[in-house]
């Protein structure tokens, strides 16, 4: 519990600059060095205080989308570096560009704008975002589906790139999103066959109503609009 009375929370950032030494996605301190800091602290902080040493939780973030490249854009070479641009863009420390930042928040709509202004992309559809949380060493990660913000859930938590990206890369105009599908109009009523030999039924509802008989609607001996007097058979249309 990040808010437990008297427990102080140490979290390492690993040198980004030996990146040999680590998952550039996710960088993390060696447990030794976790350990060594750790007996260093415990030495001079009060004996009141728990410590606790460890690495920050990383949080990936994945997306699923389709795309169209404009006309002349290889697909194969082009789809690889359009996931690593999204890496860069979720996880800018890997090329030195940004230093880690704790919590955070990213809007769907930021990555979908980052592709978008990709000088190769034609369009995007059926863009989903998922957040991917960690729980512990032996048991599944959290994933959030199809979110429109992706909000850390701890202090200590980092927002990053996940590894890989689901990328379906469209080489026609036709999108084959759920969202998409056009379903097949309401066809018509069947024509009735006059020649199929069957019995003719009689038609009901409103368009065959008939009247065989005087109808009079009001009382007689009124005239004018009180009194109406159909005196032959109509069929209402």
């Amino acid at each position: 519990n990040e808010l437990t009375p008297g427990h102080v929370s140490l979290v390492i950032i690993a040198d980004l600059q030996n990146k040999n030494a680590c998952d550039p996605l996710k960088p993390k301190t060696s447990l030794i060095t976790l350990t060594e800091i750790q007996s260093y602290i415990n030495s001079i902080k009060p004996p009141c205080a728990e410590l606790h040493v460890r690495n920050p939780i990383f949080e990936e973030i994945q997306t699923e989308f389709q795309v169209k490249f404009l006309p002349g854009f290889d697909i194969g070479f082009y789809g690889q570096q359009l996931e690593e641009e999204i890496r860069q863009f979720l996880a800018p420390w890997t090329y030195g560009t940004n230093d880690i930042v704790f919590g955070g928040r990213v809007h769907k709509s930021m990555i979908i704008n980052f592709v978008e202004d990709r000088t190769y992309v034609d369009f995007v559809s059926c863009f989903n975002m998922h957040q991917i949380i960690p729980t512990g060493l032996n048991t599944p990660p959290r994933i959030l589906k199809d979110i429109d913000d992706a909000i850390t859930s701890t202090s200590a938590s980092i927002l990053t790139s996940a590894p890989t990206h689901l990328i379906t890369i469209l080489e026609t105009e036709d999108c084959e999103c759920e969202d998409n599908l056009v379903l097949q109009p309401m066809l018509p009523p069947p024509v009735p066959c006059e020649d199929c030999g069957q019995e003719e039924k009689p038609e009901t509802g409103i368009g065959a109503d008939e009247i065989t008989t005087t109808l009079i609607i009001g009382h007689a001996p009124a005239t004018g609009v009180d009194f109406w007097k159909i005196e032959q058979t109509f069929e209402v249309q």
